[in-house]
């Protein structure tokens, strides 16, 4: 059985699509910077390590040692070694599991089953040169509905195979199921299909399609029967793209092999893919070609499906196999449209709700138990599920809610979104909740993420309607955990939450910058926290709750957030994309900043220093990248200035990492800070920093180190240290890669996800019987059995 699936590197990407038309013949040109690697020169040994691990799970081993043996990648004779062994006990295990097919097909055959291979044996024949660059780890037989059950007799009386899973109910095999999975003495598993995958796209398919149209193609002297290529390219498509949240790489190279193979007719494949109402997958499969492989498929038809937006239903029924929300319920609701007629929708339904007392006592633990799973999401379970309908039902994870303001173009707003998909999703089952509608640029952002969001709806600042909202929210959503990033609804989470759902903050600024409501409600229910984080050392000392607040407050700690430092463009290749894009000329000298455009983040101060600078760099261009209520303003002061031709207002923009090569300084001038999230981001990027020392910008640049630091409200301090870097280019270098080493040392994106998803699977621990080691149960902690020890909570101070 085949394990979660896992991403594919960008070095990944490019094994799989090995000797695919169009892509690169050497596997390390032109590959992000962020890499570090010499296209002549074979991978460091983690590197090495890290991409053996990766083709061994998207099983292209295969292609790993094809490009080593045509020199498409350098590598020691220890790496060409170890590549060698993977590829052969691979093929080793292929051989073997050809040599139990032929025997099952035999066994079926002499039964009378009619009997067609799926996928990996007649893929490595099919579509490729050498067999054995395709392996693949099971035995894929399709048998029709109605000799099904035959099948599987035969197979337990002659080979003593034995299901892995009973029939959820009598009859469900035969009518729903995608397959029954048996597996023999000797461990081979064998999956018995009477049709293509499980659920929803399932149930438009037709049986006599499958059988009516087969090719053969040959083991052993032995000619055996497999998909025509119209059924086959949807079969792929229908694997690459619900099989799993992120496609699997033998997957992907099947699917994009097929594309560009072209041994498909165009009309009969749109024709069968009508029929079986799956044009939307058909399409999902193309652009996945596009987004994991970089592959893109040609041709007429292929334009038309990059063009296809998938309606209602089929955006629901897709989401039921890879979205965030694939739970059984979820499943069975999508595939009701999609079946024919009131008697098996009946059926159907009450099976899912009503399985056979063997399935639920063998599998399930019993009834409750079924209807309590059936609602929760599940990893994995889309068209690769082993088991059909039931797939593997993981240790329930977390359920964790983050809830803030918006989710417009900002600092913080952006942080959630970079942590989001880094949120394990064996462990927690992440969702997001916003109050401003029209704040919602990260929204997409999230969602393809695989993140449900829910947008509360205040219609205008003061609107307290969205409260409401929340109540039946938190009510309804059942969350172990509500981690709050703004402090007006954290007062209301903590009012709202039900009892027993741990209430988790993030502070992203200092107290004394809110406005005095705002930071009253929130000290006042600070103490119902049970772990709160500051994103800054000044950020954690401004927080002081009253004596009289609601409930303990807990000990505020500083978590450093930071950036994914690998992820960000640099380097000159990534400059000239970025200042093409921009349409700024190479020897412009370039001053950008991100921010909204607020009284706060003081872009006034801005102009006034640009203005100033002038004199020294009459070439020296603004960028300012940010909407905001001052625009107009701001835009105003420019043109007072004379500054129309050096300032650039670029708006608000979802490629802020891509434009920040471009600049040669990155400034804020702000008035307070927490931790901003763009000035990390520019330091990743290798972008000289010119900030004020405000809030916990100093904790993360050293003044003359790694960038440089000048006082607020001065554009005297700001136009002199600009002018400072931008003549003196050794010096704005050296300040520049020391600000890359420090975020790389210490703003470790992956660090700070780590340290809050423990903190959420701590508070879930196990919790004082009768508190008496002073936590009061309130807390999870880790103290003796009988009370007597110190509780350690979730902040590391004891109670």
């Amino acid at each position: 059985m085949s394990g979660p699936s896992v991403g594919l590197s960008a070095l990944g990407k490019r094994v799989v699509s090995y000797g695919l038309p169009g892509q690169s013949a050497l596997l390390l040109d032109d590959l992000p910077a962020e890499l570090a690697v010499q296209p002549d020169q074979p991978l460091p040994a983690r590197q090495w390590e890290d991409l053996l691990l990766e083709v061994r799970q998207h099983r292209v081993p295969g292609l790993l040692l094809a490009a080593i043996d045509d020199r498409a990648l350098p590598v020691t004779d220890d790496q060409r070694a170890a590549a060698r062994t993977v590829h052969l006990d691979a093929c080793a295990s292929v051989l073997g599991l050809e040599r139990r097919m032929l025997e099952i097909v035999t066994i079926l055959e002499d039964a009378h089953v009619e009997v067609v291979v799926l996928k990996g044996s007649a893929h490595a024949h099919l579509m490729y040169d050498d067999p054995a660059l395709r392996h693949f780890g099971d035995v894929d037989l399709l048998v029709p509905s109605s000799q099904l059950g035959t099948a599987v007799r035969v197979l337990r009386d002659v080979r003593g195979a034995e299901r892995t899973v009973p029939e959820l109910r009598p009859g469900f095999d035969r009518r729903f199921a995608k397959s029954v999975t048996l597996q023999d003495p000797a461990g081979v598993e064998i999956d018995l299909h009477r049709t293509l995958l499980f659920g929803t796209f399932a149930f438009a398919i037709d049986e006599a399609d499958l059988f009516a149209d087969t090719e053969e193609f040959t083991i052993g002297g032995r000619r055996l029967r497999t998909l025509g290529p119209e059924a086959r390219l949807l079969h792929v498509s229908y694997h690459a793209g619900l099989g799993d949240k992120r496609p699997r790489g033998n997957s992907m190279r099947d699917l994009a092999q097929l594309w560009l193979a072209g041994q498909h007719d165009d009309a009969r494949l749109l024709a069968l893919a009508a029929r079986w109402r799956s044009e939307a997958v058909l399409a999902r499969g193309v652009q996945l070609c596009r987004e994991v492989l970089d592959v893109e498929v040609p041709g007429p038809v292929a334009a038309q499906l990059r063009q296809r937006i998938p309606a209602v239903h089929e955006a629901r029924a897709i989401d039921s196999y890879v979205g965030r929300n694939r739970s059984h319920a979820a499943k069975v609701l999508a595939s009701l449209p999609f079946l024919r007629g009131v008697r098996a929708r009946t059926a159907f339904v009450a099976a899912s709700l009503v399985p056979s007392g063997r399935f639920v006592a063998r599998r399930e633990g019993g009834r409750w138990a079924w209807l309590r799973r059936g609602w929760r999401s599940r990893p994995n379970g889309g068209a690769g599920s082993r088991s059909g309908w039931v797939g593997a039902v993981p240790e329930r994870r977390l359920r964790v809610l983050w809830l803030t303001k918006g989710l417009g173009l900002g600092g913080a707003e952006r942080l959630l979104t970079v942590m989001a998909p880094k949120l394990d999703p064996q462990r927690f089952e992440l969702e997001v909740a916003y109050l401003l509608p029209w704040k919602d640029a990260f929204v997409g952002e999230l969602v393809e993420s695989g993140v449900v969001v829910h947008c509360l709806g205040a219609a205008r600042t003061v609107d307290v309607s969205w409260v409401w909202r929340l109540r039946r929210l938190l009510r309804d959503g059942a969350f172990d955990v509500v981690h709050t990033h703004a402090p007006v609804p954290a007062a209301a989470a903590r009012l709202l939450a039900p009892s027993g759902t741990r209430l988790v903050h993030t502070e992203h600024n200092v107290w004394d910058r809110y406005r005095v409501p705002t930071r009253v409600a929130n000290a006042v229910t600070y103490g119902r926290n049970a772990v709160a984080f500051g994103v800054s050392d000044g950020v954690t000392a401004s927080i002081d709750p009253p004596r009289w607040a609601l409930g303990r407050p807990p000990a505020t700690r500083t978590l450093l957030h930071g950036v994914d430092a690998d992820g960000v463009p640099r380097g000159a290749a990534a400059r000239a994309v970025a200042r093409e894009r921009l349409g700024l000329a190479d020897d412009d000298l370039v001053i950008g900043t991100v921010a909204n455009l607020t009284p706060k983040k003081d872009q006034m101060t801005l102009l006034a220093a640009v203005d100033r600078l002038r004199a020294q760099h009459p070439s020296a261009v603004l960028c300012l990248v940010g909407s905001g209520p001052l625009e107009a303003e701001l835009r105003a002061e420019a043109r007072r200035r004379g500054l129309g031709a050096t300032v650039r207002f670029l708006g608000g923009r979802d490629d802020v990492q891509e434009l920040l090569p471009a600049f040669d300084v990155f400034t804020l001038s702000s008035r307070f800070e927490g931790l901003p999230i763009s000035m990390l981001e520019a330091m990743a990027a290798e972008v000289t920093v010119v900030v004020t020392a405000v809030g916990g910008i100093p904790e993360a640049i050293t003044d003359g180190h790694d960038g440089r630091l000048v006082p607020p409200g001065d554009p005297d301090a700001l136009a002199a240290a600009y002018a400072e870097v931008l003549g003196n280019r050794a010096l704005g270098a050296r300040l520049a890669a020391a600000g890359r080493e420090r975020v790389v040392a210490d703003f470790s994106i992956d660090r700070a996800v780590e340290v809050t998803a423990g903190a959420y699977e701590q508070l879930l621990g196990p919790t004082c019987a009768d508190g008496g080691c002073g936590c009061r149960g309130r807390h999870a902690c880790r103290c003796q059995q009988d009370g007597s020890g110190p509780c350690q909570i979730a902040d590391g101070e004891a109670s």
